[in-house]
């Protein structure tokens, strides 16, 4: 019975710690909010600009992008940094709290996709998604709706997305803890072989993006970064799940939650970070390739561009590329 006790303490203590954001208990946390850290497109047609959004962790808040030690915080960061300056930034905010009632992914999918909206009007010309942990979910989330709802083409600003340990494949840990605490976003973590609701995600989305390929769309690639280092002597998410689809991946000397809190401007996370979003801005073939252009200035994209619709795309299952 003790050992059954202190492994359940244990587990409370993982799971509190899970996914590497700090506990929100603030009960006037709305569904969802989105803030503008800088934003210099003030209308509609904002081309020539380009936004990127971060995306928490689970049990977080805009407070998981802090490094505790050095106070610096990720998107503050990037605002600041002069050879980033043709970009806005935003952080996408949810509530998802250990101990209070938060809303469930799909609910949050869908604030996320109605908060988003003003934003696509805006007409940016480049939009990139960063997404710590469950984040990274919620982004693929949101990319399968946004087809869904539009099509092919509605993708085409968004250029890329960065997964800093988003469980793709499930977490062990997240298996079982759900029956512990009252939050229903555990429930989208446990290991796919169980999750049939991440399975489907990960199936739709890694298929979506491979036929928006195939549609001679722009390019929409993902680029993963797993943890080394385990969290409080647990692995949180392993490289198998982090990098699962992904297009290129990279392993960094961090834990779960330092994956999200680059210690200042000459950390390898950061600047392997900025250097895939330095060079998906200026349209580098190996980031974010662009295919011609045969209509002037728009590009061939749609659904029934394909002759062979139902042809299979090629999926990539296992991460075999290296960043940049």
């Amino acid at each position: 019975m003790a050992r059954m006790c202190s492994r359940v303490l244990a587990i409370h203590l993982t799971v509190f710690l899970l996914f590497g954001t700090a506990l929100n208990c603030s009960a006037e946390v709305p569904p969802l909010h989105i803030a503008a850290e800088k934003k210099e497109c003030k209308k509609e047609g904002c081309g020539d600009r380009g936004a990127v959004f971060f995306v928490h962790g689970l049990f977080g808040s805009n407070k998981s992008w802090k490094n505790d030690k050095t106070g610096i915080e990720w998107p503050k960061l990037i605002a600041q940094d002069s050879e980033l300056r043709t970009l806005d930034i935003y952080t996408i905010e949810y509530k998802s709290s250990m101990l209070e009632n938060s809303p469930s992914v799909s609910e949050i999918t869908k604030h996320m996709y109605d908060a988003m909206l003003p934003h696509y009007r805006s007409r940016y010309g480049m939009i990139i998604f960063i997404g710590h942990s469950l984040g990274g979910n919620l982004v693929r989330a949101h990319i399968t709706q946004l087809k869904a709802q539009f099509g092919h083409q509605a993708l085409n600003n968004i250029r890329m997305i960065v997964l800093l340990g988003s469980p793709t494949a499930g977490a062990p840990l997240a298996t079982g803890t759900g029956l512990l605490l009252p939050n229903p976003q555990i429930g989208s973590l446990v290991e796919i072989k169980r999750n049939d609701y991440l399975g489907l995600l990960d199936s739709t989305f890694v298929r979506a993006s491979g036929k928006h390929r195939d549609f001679g769309c722009p390019s929409l690639r993902v680029f993963s970064a797993y943890e080394t280092r385990n969290t409080y002597g647990r692995q949180v998410v392993n490289k198998e799940s982090a990098t699962k689809g992904a297009y290129a991946c990279k392993g960094f000397e961090l834990d779960h939650m330092e994956l999200s809190r680059p210690a200042g401007i000459n950390s390898d996370l950061y600047m392997s970070v900025k250097k895939l979003i330095a060079l998906c801005v200026a349209g580098n073939e190996d980031v974010c390739p662009r295919p011609p252009r045969p209509r002037g200035l728009q590009y061939v994209c749609s659904d029934e561009k394909r002759v062979d619709f139902f042809q299979p795309s090629r999926l990539e299952e296992k991460c075999e590329r290296a960043w940049p």
